[in-house]
């Protein structure tokens, strides 16, 4: 699954809810494609909303499905998440819902505590994920950048902001106290628009 290319990595279109945690994302050309995302995205996005999602495409040999997030750096985390034995896209998704941009520093920390209180995770399964992903993320919690700056930076970086600017964006949210990731992308586009 890894060592291929995904067919799909990423969608732009609008959005419809199903039931949730489905969107239907239709793109331009009429293919409506259903993608599961957190709960507070499915919450986040009013219906027929024009939005862009980072897509997982997750194959088995007797089903697809395709998982959403409103960063590459979420999907990227619920990936990496994956590679723990008995972790499947259910507790994945789960763990990147209830943690989000905590997760790395929580596993880096071994913090069993912060794991079990996410659905569907015992003890077992908290010391498998710290075992296996502790020194991928140690480090995650002196890097200096809070994970709204990662994840305003990565959407900055899709939308084509060079880093000079991406960089003054980060220092006037900073500056701001602001700590919604929405809320944060919004800001940062409106400074940039306004320089």
């Amino acid at each position: 699954m890894y060592g291929i290319r995904e067919m799909i990595s990423a969608l732009q279109g609008t959005a419809y809810k199903e039931m949730p945690p489905i969107l239907e994302i239709t793109v331009e050309g009429g293919v409506s494609y259903e993608v599961t995302v957190p709960r507070s995205a499915w919450d986040g996005v009013e219906c027929e909303e024009f939005i862009w999602l980072a897509i997982h495409h997750h194959i088995t040999e007797d089903s697809e499905a395709l998982y959403g997030f409103k960063s590459r750096a979420l999907k990227k985390l619920f990936r990496t998440l994956l590679k723990v034995n008995g972790v499947g896209p259910a507790l994945a998704m789960n763990l990147v819902e209830k943690l989000g941009g905590d997760l790395p520093a929580a596993i880096a920390n071994g913090d069993v505590k912060a794991l079990r209180s996410v659905k569907g995770v015992g003890e077992k399964t908290a010391n498998q994920i710290i075992l296996d992903l502790k020194k991928r993320f140690e480090g995650a919690t002196d890097e200096g950048r809070s994970p709204i700056a990662v994840e305003v930076e990565e959407a900055l970086g899709v939308m084509g902001y060079s880093q000079g600017e991406i960089k003054d964006a980060l220092a006037h949210i900073k500056s701001k106290g602001i700590e919604d990731v929405e809320a944060a992308i919004g800001v940062a586009i409106g400074f940039l628009s306004s320089n």
